[in-house]
């Protein structure tokens, strides 16, 4: 008989616990639910009791957020799979490494879709503990950033993103060692994410990393050059919070 995998759940509202608690026999007989916790406080103490391997942690609840309970924990052995009204912290929740994010009310097929992620990344041993993306967050000279692809994430240093380019919903990531990454992101939410790590936005489909900068060569709006060899246009109404950044620098 094939073990059962434990489950938390995390949620300030008790419908909502129920609900998802339901939802979860119905769909996936291998989870068990071993707590339904109506604060970051009283789940910590179930963290520890139960030691979970997957917690559904709403965002918003009184006094600790989902963020602040995660950033509490000393170590983490468990995903996450954020469920939340507000669909402002999608980015966040995507920085952090979450399996997913559900938004409020969410449907069936966008749960099923969400376990079954988790459910394929366990079966890969490649994929990192969310405990050490959270570690190199906390440790600025060692940042990363999780890249959300087709077959799981791959985790990068910020210091090795060159820039990135976006194509509708998709974005590339260019790589100091010359690899492509494409993430569906858009570059709006991707802004988000980087616009306090040393990236900027130049152009309505291009943000580059500020350290990789080699060269800029003045122009109606100006273009420039990185420092692996790639040409960026800057567009006229970017152009001079480009050169103020560079300023700053």
């Amino acid at each position: 008989m094939e073990d059962k995998i434990d489950v938390l759940i995390v949620d300030d509202e008790p419908a909502q616990r129920e609900q998802l608690e339901t939802r979860l026999q119905n769909l996936f007989p291998q989870l068990n639910i071993t707590g339904k916790c109506s604060s970051a406080e009283e789940a910590t103490l179930a963290v520890a009791r139960t030691s979970p391997r997957l917690v559904f942690l709403d965002v918003e609840m009184p006094g600790m957020n989902g963020f602040e309970f995660l950033d509490s924990l000393s170590k983490i052995h468990f995903d996450v799979i954020f469920t939340t009204s507000h669909a402002g912290y999608a980015t966040r929740a995507f920085r952090v490494a979450a399996v997913d994010f559900l938004l409020k009310p969410y449907p069936e097929s966008e749960l099923q879709e969400a376990v079954n992620k988790f459910l394929h990344k366990q079966l890969s041993e490649r994929q990192p503990n969310i405990e050490v993306l959270l570690s190199n967050l906390r440790d600025k000279s060692e940042s990363k950033l999780a890249l959300p692809t087709s077959n799981g994430y791959i985790f990068v240093k910020l210091n090795d993103v060159v820039r990135l380019e976006s194509h509708n919903t998709y974005t590339t990531f260019f790589m100091k060692d010359k690899n492509q990454i494409v993430v569906s992101r858009t570059m709006k939410e991707c802004e988000e994410m980087l616009s306090d790590s040393g990236f900027i936005r130049v152009h309505q489909s291009h943000m580059i990393n500020l350290s990789q900068v080699k060269k800029f060569v003045r122009g109606e709006g100006g273009t420039i050059e990185m420092d692996d060899g790639s040409h960026v246009e800057v567009s006229r109404r970017k152009k001079d919070e480009f050169l103020e950044a560079l300023r700053r620098l």
